[in-house]
C-alpha cells in the first residue's frame, strides 16, 4: 500500500474527532485497527465504530459481531475498495 495522503490522513481523524464526540461513550472509535475474520483475514478499515467493551480489547481485536459500522476512505482507490477488499467480507457475511 502507498502511504496514505494529506487529504486523506486529514478527514481520517476529523471523522474520528466528530464521531468521539458525537457518541461519547457508548462506543469505541478504533483508527485502522484490524478486525480478525474467521477465514484468518484481518482487514484495516480506516474508522470503525465498535461496541465499547473496554478491558476485552486487551484480549482480542474486536469480532465482526462486536463492530456496529465500518468507515474506508478512498479517493484513487475507490475500485479496489468497493470490488477486491469487499468480495472476501461480502461472500462470508452476506
Amino acid at each position: 500500500m502507498p502511504p496514505e495522503g494529506e487529504f486523506h490522513v486529514y478527514y481520517n481523524s476529523e471523522v474520528g474527532d466528530y464521531l468521539r464526540a458525537l457518541l461519547g461513550d457508548r462506543s469505541k472509535i478504533r483508527e485502522t485497527h484490524p478486525i480478525p475474520l474467521p477465514n484468518n483475514s484481518e482487514p484495516i478499515p480506516d474508522l470503525a465504530i465498535a461496541q465499547p467493551l473496554g478491558s476485552v480489547y486487551l484480549q482480542h481485536h474486536p469480532y465482526p459481531n462486536n463492530i456496529f459500522w465500518l468507515i474506508e476512505f478512498s479517493s484513487t482507490t475507490l475500485d479496489k475498495d468497493l470490488n477486491e477488499k469487499k468480495l472476501p467480507i461480502a461472500k462470508r457475511y452476506h
